[in-house]
Parts: C-alpha cells; structure tokens; sequence
C-alpha cells in the first residue's frame, strides 16, 4: 500500500521495525486497545517504511484529518498483514505438545 504524507509517496511496509518504534516511543507493547495507540503504530510503521526516519507525527496528523480514509485503509491494510503474518507462524505440533495430568 502506498501512503502520501505531504506530498511524499511511503510505501508501507509490515516490519518489527515498526513493533519496535512503537515500544520505544510509548514503552510498552502494542495491543490496539485504543484510538490512540493504533494512531500511533500505524505512525510507527509510517516511519519503518522510510529510509530516512523524518515523517513527522503531525504531518501524519494533518494527513489524516485532511482525508480519513488514509486511516481507514491503512487499518484494512494492517488487518490484512496481520492475519498474513499469523498464517506463516508454525501450528503447535502433537508431538510437540506438553500432556497435562
């Protein structure tokens, strides 16, 4: 997906990098609980996409505000990276599996 911030065309990507920009910036992990906490990933991932680092939050803001849908996208986007990324992790094998008593 590609994202215009002031006139700057991102192309996003799904990364730890963003994971790790959003426990940095706010010190803990990610959960979705809130506006604001998603506001700000999808600014981390914002950021991750770039070689430059130099996005900034109220650019992104005003971005947003000026056209809600950039939000809305970027969410169905990340909805979608996400039940990806789950698909890829590896099942819980039987053999692997503790028994319990």
């Amino acid at each position: 997906m590609i994202v215009n911030i002031k006139g700057r065309e991102i192309t996003l990507k799904f990364s730890f990098r963003a994971y790790m920009f959003f426990e940095d910036i706010t010190g803990h992990s990610f959960t979705g609980s809130t506006m604001a906490e998603t506001v700000t990933f999808l600014y981390c991932i914002i950021l991750a996409s770039t070689d430059e680092y130099d996005v900034k939050f109220d650019d992104f803001m005003d971005a947003i505000d000026d056209d809600p849908n950039i939000i809305i996208n970027m969410s169905e986007w990340l909805t979608t990276n996400d039940k990806m990324s789950t698909m890829l992790l590896p099942k819980e094998s039987k053999k692997n599996s503790v028994k319990k008593k």
